[in-house]
């Protein structure tokens, strides 16, 4: 409503308001600092104002830059939206990403997610940056601890900073 799209506060946009988006930014209240009495990695008190469901974000057909940060997604559609080029989606429960409908992406960046993800970047050839630090918290990033990122042929740049990783092709 703020933003022009909609006039009614109904949980429903009409889709010919939103296709033209091509930047979503939606970052949850982040309330951590140094002398926060919690736990860096306690998501539900640090973050506040966190969205759980992202559904519609297919409709945004021509959504090029989208930045999560500090929600509560273990999950989130993408698929649908093949000219993102840049998703930014740092601290999320993400179970799964599935990058393979987003052949544009450059970049990714999902630092300091809460749960194990599952990923897979064999469709995503432009990429020239991915940022994947401390998405582990417990268990391995990727089957075993194993991340095949050997089709990356443009990165140029690469974080997988305290990770549980065996091998890396």
């Amino acid at each position: 409503i703020d933003a022009g799209f909609d006039n009614e506060m109904d949980d429903y946009v009409i889709t010919s308001n939103i296709s033209s988006v091509a930047t979503v930014t939606i970052e949850g209240t982040d309330n951590w600092t140094q002398n926060s009495t919690f736990d860096f990695w306690d998501f539900d008190t640090r973050f506040t104002n966190r969205l759980s469901n992202l559904a519609g974000i297919e409709e945004l057909t021509n959504l090029q830059n989208l930045n999560l940060m500090g929600q509560n997604l273990d999950s989130i559609n993408i698929t649908q939206n093949t000219q993102l080029r840049t998703f930014y989606a740092n601290f999320n429960t993400f179970n799964k990403l599935d990058t393979s409908g987003n052949p544009n992406l450059e970049i990714i960046s999902i630092d300091s997610n809460e749960v194990n993800p599952e990923l897979d970047f064999s469709n995503n050839n432009k990429l020239t940056a991915l940022s994947i630090p401390m998405c582990y918290i417990n268990g391995y990033i990727g089957e075993g601890g194993y991340l095949d990122i050997s089709n990356l042929t443009q990165l140029t740049f690469l974080d997988l900073y305290d990770n549980k990783l065996t091998s890396v092709d």
